[in-house]
């Protein structure tokens, strides 16, 4: 074993003696004569004791193990380098008889200039197919007279991503195509996962009304020959749903019964009943050891949250274990920094009514329920008022006027009551005229029942495109919280008193005014704008699309992108334009048809839909 270890460590010496010398065959032209003749007589050296190396590796080889296909593979590694060799050979012996320059530089590198061949690419990503790629590119290539080393070189530069960090990883000995495509069909040529990548594109393959036609057939005809070339068939499609339909729980039981990360049809069919099993004792476990944590633990649990949880504050909150992450921001987005040092809502007065607008608790400041519904377990008291909340949250300190308190924690509370004495009720008036606005209550909350469209139109607040309704009906814009989510905005006013006064009651908010650039069309307007916690505005229009494809026929433009004929609802709206705004957006109404009962808004930018649907 010793003489047979030392005989491959020689070669393999001598064979990256050739490999670098073979991939500076370009330089060759810059010899001069005496560079030349010194490296042919190298080379023809090397080929001398390659030749007798390899003879005395293989029968070695073959005494210990007659193993055919180990020795084929053995055989071509010998006949690569004795045509590198060779090519080289040729290349300084035919110049230094005489051959001209131009046919000195007819070397591997120049034919890779022509002719151009079109040549697919492959970017590494996941719904790309490399046996495809693989497929199309050796039939390309194969049409001209390439070395090895040359589809190589024309490989790498067709492939990136992950693919050609792998390329770039090869050994000297090993800069070959056919050594790369074996590394590449290694790494991403696993079948299952190329065929469930061809079923995701099938299931997501669409040509909606913007989409391009000739790319929809494009895609097409590369699926329909990726599922000619992995041979896909009915069990494919039948696998990639069976485990699909799985829950990760369920699917991960039975990947490791059957060892296979995407075990077949017949394996879930043979093995499902032993993974119901392992499935059924997983939630019994879970559910026991639920059951076994503390009172205060397992509400916590139900909640989705654990000790390193940061989106609420520790079960048994202590003034040296503060919360790890502030949750006044959203219920999505967390701040990084304890809520009671949050620097955006300082004072308790603004957190309770952050929290008012997020639905949020004002006594342990959570955000998964309301006052009413708390069970947090305090281990102390205020120690400002003595009442059970957290002291960041307590408004005694505050000199607060009960009426705001009660605004703040409970908003309907603070609906004012008309059985209040004349006193009473022209301070309210007074109040509701200074602070609030007057907007329908149809504004906010509308789902259905009216065939009637409103004039929305889309704009461009920051990088984000939005819906926008222009309400002559509301005195102020209104924003909503998400739309400014990742914004940059000033805050005009904090802690504004806002009551909206509607057809059928009224609803109190502690907000904000903030002043934001919205752009309409081409021109950019700077304006004031409430903040409300949403819109909920949904509009059922069964014919919709109809009408939207027939004005979008006639040549019309509408100011509202988000209009699709494939849907029958107008939602999403998240700015609303009111009247002390209307200069922003001029419009003239326009009647059309016969009854003279149709109409829409033409401004310089669109026209935006407004009438009743039927007409």
């Amino acid at each position: 074993m010793t003489d047979i270890r030392l005989l491959v460590m020689s070669r393999k010496y001598i064979r990256s003696q050739v490999t670098r010398q073979f991939n500076e065959r370009h330089k060759f032209s810059q010899y001069n004569s005496s560079q030349k003749l010194n490296l042919v007589e190298k080379l023809k050296n090397f080929k001398e004791e390659l030749k007798g190396l390899d003879s005395k590796v293989i029968s070695l080889k073959w005494s210990e193990s007659e193993d055919e296909n180990e020795m084929e593979i053995e055989f071509s590694s010998c006949q690569e380098y004795k045509d590198k060799i060779s090519e080289m050979l040729l290349l300084l012996e035919g110049n230094v008889n005489g051959s001209t320059s131009e046919n000195l530089n007819e070397t591997p590198l120049s034919r890779l200039k022509s002719p151009v061949a079109p040549l697919p690419k492959f970017k590494s990503s996941d719904d790309e197919s490399l046996e495809l790629f693989l497929q199309q590119f050796e039939e390309t290539t194969r049409k001209f007279s390439y070395t090895d080393y040359d589809r190589l070189l024309l490989l790498k530069q067709q492939v990136s991503g992950k693919a050609l960090l792998l390329i770039d990883s090869l050994e000297a000995d090993k800069q070959g195509y056919s050594h790369a495509k074996e590394l590449l069909k290694t790494a991403f040529a696993s079948v299952p996962t190329q065929k469930f990548n061809v079923i995701k594109q099938l299931q997501e393959l669409k040509l909606g009304y913007d989409s391009e036609p000739f790319q929809y057939i494009s895609n097409i005809r590369k699926l329909k020959e990726a599922v000619k070339t992995l041979k896909m068939d009915i069990d494919d499609v039948l696998q990639y749903f069976f485990l699909r339909g799985m829950n990760e729980t369920f699917r991960n039981q039975l990947i490791q019964i059957t060892n296979n990360s995407k075990p077949t049809t017949s394996e879930i069919v043979d093995n499902f009943f032993e993974a119901n099993e392992r499935y059924q004792n997983a939630n019994k476990l879970g559910k026991l050891s639920k059951s076994k944590l503390p009172s205060a633990e397992r509400h916590q649990d139900k909640l989705g949250l654990s000790k390193s949880s940061n989106l609420a504050a520790e079960v048994n909150f202590k003034s040296s274990n503060p919360f790890n992450s502030c949750t006044l921001y959203s219920d999505k987005v967390n701040g990084d920094h304890p809520i009671h040092k949050c620097p955006n809502f300082a004072t308790a007065k603004e957190k309770i009514a952050r929290l008012s607008i997020l639905n949020g608790c004002t006594k342990c400041a959570r955000i998964e329920h309301l006052d009413s519904s708390c069970h947090f377990r305090f281990s102390r008291k205020c120690k400002h008022c003595q009442g059970w909340h957290f002291s960041f949250l307590c408004l005694s300190d505050n000199h607060e006027s009960s009426e705001v308190r009660d605004l703040v924690r409970n908003p309907k509370k603070a609906v004012p009551n008309p059985k209040q004495n004349e006193k009473s009720k022209s301070k309210d008036v007074q109040n509701s005229t200074q602070n609030g606005v007057v907007c329908p209550g149809s504004s906010f909350q509308s789902k259905g029942g009216i065939n009637s469209f409103l004039p929305t139109f889309s704009c461009t607040l920051g990088p984000s495109k939005i819906r926008g309704l222009k309400d002559s009906g509301s005195q102020a814009n209104f924003i909503s919280e998400c739309a400014l989510e990742g914004q940059c905005f000033k805050v005009v006013k904090d802690n504004f008193d806002l009551v909206v006064n509607g057809f059928n009651g009224a609803k109190c908010y502690r907000t904000k005014i903030v002043q934001i650039s919205v752009k309409i069309g081409e021109t950019a307007h700077n304006i004031e704008a409430i903040c409300v916690p949403g819109i909920d505005i949904n509009l059922n229009l069964p014919a919709l699309g109809k009408v939207v494809r027939s004005f979008r026929n006639y040549g019309y433009k509408l100011l509202d992108e988000f209009l699709d004929e494939a849907r029958e609802d107008i939602s999403n709206i998240q700015f609303v334009l009111g009247a002390n705004s209307a200069h922003c957006l001029m419009e003239k109404m326009v009647s059309f048809g016969h009854s003279g009962q149709c109409v829409y808004y033409e401004t310089r930018f669109g026209i935006m839909l407004i009438g009743n649907m039927r007409n």
